[in-house]
């Protein structure tokens, strides 16, 4: 894939006026988004993570792996535990990868899709869990770079020299508007 644009080169579009909600809406459910697996390459000397609860919550439905030379971090939604569920269902396929075939881009984005396919087939299946969802990110370091890709708007972000640079673009309304 592409190199991507920088954070420094947005540019954020105004909205069209004319554009109800019932079109945004529309352009939402096109069947692009099934294929917006975003994979960038990048080359790492050190890795961190983190996550945080935040004010508002009282449970974190963020789940990680943090298991060389997969590492991910998954934000999971619904209300109830179903966001901590989803969360945890996309941690497992990637901690489970056996499946996933070579390394870099390809096996990135067929983790992404696995863990997809793992909530996807719970919510379905489970009316508590219904609604379920969660972001993800997902970085594979291979010996010179790091091949990673995003859903959503759990983000990747590179440090160097002191200097944040956010590596993805958020998959959002607010991202698309």
């Amino acid at each position: 894939m592409g190199p991507g644009r920088r954070l420094h080169e947005r540019h954020i579009p105004e909205r069209n006026q004319a554009h109800t909600r019932a079109q945004a809406d529309t352009r939402r459910r096109r069947a692009r988004r099934r294929d917006r697996v975003e994979v960038r390459d990048v080359t790492v000397t050190q890795l961190g993570y983190g996550t945080d609860t935040g004010r508002k919550r009282r449970r974190n439905e963020d789940a990680y792996v943090v298991e060389p030379p997969l590492f991910a971090i998954a934000d999971g939604m619904g209300g109830a535990q179903a966001g901590e569920l989803a969360s945890s269902l996309a941690a497992g396929a990637v901690r489970e990868d056996e499946a996933a075939a070579g390394s870099g881009e390809r096996r990135v984005a067929e983790l992404i899709q696995e863990a997809n396919r793992r909530v996807y087939e719970r919510s379905s299946q489970d009316a508590a869990a219904s609604g379920m969802g969660t972001t993800m990110t997902v970085a594979f370091v291979g010996d010179a770079n790091v091949a990673f890709g995003h859903v959503g708007d759990s983000r990747a972000y590179l440090i160097r020299d002191g200097k944040l640079e956010q590596l993805t673009e958020d998959h959002s309304l607010v991202a698309e508007l």
